[in-house]
């Protein structure tokens, strides 16, 4: 994914950011603070430390709802942190947003094989460093400096907690903007 250019001054006072389609500074695990990794967890996929990429009693159960539900019928998903990661990552807007079994089923098998290749710390350092949190702020460093102007290592419990519940919704969830119907 993209990360923000900074200028710096030669004293080393920032000048200027130039971004693309969003803001993004990352991090590595290390300075990610235990209390956001844990809330990101308990609201996203509790069952990460233990999953194969995939939730598979909530996957079928997305499957069962959507061989049995209307067109029109919104099903529920069963995303892992992992799926999100994969759709963020190596799919396109189009790709993303398209629902299809075939789509989900691609989903499906790249976060097993990710979950293979990758330890869950580096799946975790790879998602809370795409996520989109709102204003403009993809990954955690930058949602923290966005919101609270501090590095992701110095949030507060409160704060990590806030933060993890964002990607749910982040125009709707957004602090700064307390009418979401503005957007």
């Amino acid at each position: 994914g993209f990360e923000s250019t900074f200028i710096y001054d030669r004293y080393g006072n920032d000048l200027y950011e130039a971004f693309g389609e969003g803001r993004r500074s990352r991090i590595s695990y290390d300075q990610i603070p235990r209390s956001l990794i844990l809330a990101t967890i308990a609201i996203e996929d509790d069952s990460f430390f233990d999953n194969i990429g995939i939730d598979v009693g909530a996957t079928l159960v997305a499957f069962m709802n959507y061989v049995g539900a209307d067109a029109n019928e919104n099903t529920p998903g069963g995303s892992t942190i992992t799926q999100q990661l994969v759709r963020a990552v190596l799919f396109d807007y189009a790709k993303r947003t398209e629902r299809s079994v075939a789509r989900k089923a691609e989903e499906i098998v790249l976060a097993m094989v990710l979950t293979q290749a990758k330890s869950k710390e580096e799946i975790l350092e790879m998602y809370l460093n795409e996520v989109y949190y709102g204003n403009l702020a993809y990954g955690i460093q930058t949602a923290s400096q966005t919101f609270f102007g501090k590095d992701a290592g110095e949030l507060t419990l409160g704060e990590a907690a806030m933060l993890a519940g964002l990607p749910q919704a982040p125009a709707n969830l957004d602090p700064l903007n307390p009418d979401p119907e503005v957007q």
